[in-house]
């Protein structure tokens, strides 16, 4: 038995037990701020209503693609108000007027004629119901209601990041005391 060998072993593992113990007070200082912050954000995500921004959300989607639906209906039906138009111009062109009403090209021109109105009324309906869904969109205010929901999932991830980190240092301050155990 050499009495400076056993003399230099007891010296390394006192070393490293001075270091995990080091390490472990600083694993139980970060494990115990986490656990503040964790226990912050699991208080703040019981209070906050996500399911009432889920649903504002859902009728925001649901008010934005009947805009869209209307907004391409007013598209057909301006396209064929113009071509309605087009063929009452055409009356207008024909140096006979109206003096021929059993005529096919006349009676048709006269025909848009009279169903011009009746698409500008329904385009100006189009209009209105356009309007009235717009101001209902404003009124959900989509842009905040999008930040508090992808706000919320920060939140929601950073908790997940925050347990997973609480897991892993207590993992490791057990088995820190475990080394610690081995090597007395």
């Amino acid at each position: 038995i050499d009495p400076i060998k056993i003399k230099m072993e007891i010296e390394a593992r006192s070393g490293n037990i001075g270091q995990i113990k080091e390490d472990n007070k600083n694993l139980k200082e970060r494990l115990k701020k986490e656990k503040v912050k964790f226990k912050k954000i699991q208080d703040f995500l019981s209070q906050f209503d996500i399911d009432t921004y889920q649903e504002k959300l859902d009728r925001i989607k649901s008010k934005s693609h009947e805009i869209s639906n209307l907004l391409e209906s007013m598209k057909k039906r301006s396209e064929e108000k113009d071509r309605l138009v087009e063929r009452s111009d055409l009356l207008k062109q024909v140096p006979c007027g109206d003096q021929f009403p059993d005529c096919k090209f006349i009676k048709n021109a006269h025909e848009a004629s009279g169903l011009i109105q009746i698409k500008s009324d329904l385009m100006s309906e189009i209009s209105v119901n356009i309007n009235t869904l717009g101001g209902q969109l404003a009124d959900l205010d989509p842009e905040t209601t999008r930040e508090y929901v992808e706000k919320y999932n920060q939140v929601v991830e950073r908790k997940n990041e925050l347990s997973a980190s609480i897991a892993n240092n207590q993992l490791s301050i057990d088995k820190n005391k475990g080394d610690v155990f081995k090597e007395k």
